[in-house]
């Protein structure tokens, strides 16, 4: 996966969310014209479109529901020296729309730490996004916490 998937995500989950549409076949065939118009590819669409309705709740009207967040991560000292607040704003607009839940953005955030990288710019956490979400093992998490279902500790 790509960050241009995450990019179309987060743009079709913003358009249902904003304009409480039904996941119609017309409504996303409308998205996918101006998604395909703005250089995505269709491949790229069909990824990003299966990703959001396995993701979504969908009610028997064919409405995508989007659970409200009861509270927000806040970064500790460390974490704010190492995450810029562009690459933290865009992890709460994640959250906000419910495409990361709460272990998710643990992971995120822990993978962004251990990389050699200071500060984290939004670029790369969209890329630290991807790979967490999309379970890419391009970045070396080396984390106790992160471990495979297969992994054991000795």
């Amino acid at each position: 996966m790509s960050e241009r998937v995450m990019e179309i995500i987060v743009y079709l989950v913003n358009e249902m969310r904003s304009r409480q549409m039904s996941t119609t076949n017309a409504m996303f065939e409308t998205m996918s014209h101006k998604l395909a118009k703005n250089g995505y590819t269709e491949n790229e669409i069909n990824l990003a479109v299966t990703w959001v309705l396995e993701k979504m709740e969908i009610d028997a009207d064919g409405i995508a529901h989007f659970p409200s967040l009861r509270s927000y991560r806040l970064l500790n000292e460390f974490e704010k020296l190492a995450i810029s607040p562009g690459a933290y704003g865009y992890l709460i607009q994640l959250r906000e729309l419910d495409l990361i839940d709460e272990m998710e953005l643990e992971q995120v955030i822990e993978r962004a730490l251990i990389l050699d990288k200071r500060p984290i710019s939004a670029a790369l956490m969209k890329e630290i996004v991807v790979a967490t979400l999309f379970q890419q093992d391009d970045l070396n998490d080396g984390s106790f916490f992160l471990l495979d279902d297969n992994m054991n500790i000795h």
